[in-house]
């Protein structure tokens, strides 16, 4: 048995320190992501426990603000390309937005979760059309496009960053403001 369990069942960090020295890299940080956004650890007791270069370099890439694992895997893939993401980037009068590339290029992560109801659904047109009213652009990725079709949807961001249209211009930017 390991940690303070007296019934069989591992504490969350013991299974955490486990599965990070068994699993892929992305999987290891979607867990410790959501462990740390859940506060079932923090990451100072996370940095006491993660001491080999693995689990400290899952450790360095984990972000407590990633609300799913489809958003956490989209952050590592897109970084790993050298993107520049932020996560949970709040915009005045929208609310947080799930991945911010650049200045202006809002991806959404939706996970069945949040997004399967007819209500939910028609909340995210309003807020994708308030945004692009605003001069973001706004690209959606769902489960199985970034489980099983992430290339297609990765060429589709590359080409936007390419044309440097993820960056305020001018034109973009007129009564803009109110990203923090």
């Amino acid at each position: 048995m390991h940690g303070d369990s007296h019934d069989g069942i591992d504490d969350v960090m013991t299974a955490l320190v486990v599965a990070i020295r068994c699993m892929p890299f992305e999987e290891a940080v979607c867990a410790l992501d959501s462990a740390l956004q859940l506060g079932m650890i923090s990451r100072s007791a996370a940095r006491s426990r993660f001491t080999s270069p693995g689990e400290s370099r899952v450790l360095a890439a984990a972000d407590r603000r990633s609300e799913s694992g489809i958003e956490t895997l989209a952050r590592l893939r897109l970084r790993s390309r050298g993107i520049r993401v932020r996560v949970q980037v709040a915009i005045a009068g929208i609310g947080r937005v799930d991945l911010l590339v650049g200045d202006r290029l809002v991806i959404e992560t939706d996970g069945d979760t949040w997004h399967s109801t007819a209500e939910q659904r028609e909340h995210d047109r309003r807020r994708d059309s308030a945004l692009i009213s605003r001069g973001f652009l706004v690209m959606r990725v769902g489960y199985a496009r970034v489980m099983n079709e992430w290339d297609g949807f990765l060429k589709e961001v590359l080409a936007v960053v390419r044309r440097d249209e993820h960056l305020w211009r001018r034109i973009h930017a007129a009564g803009v403001s109110g990203v923090r």
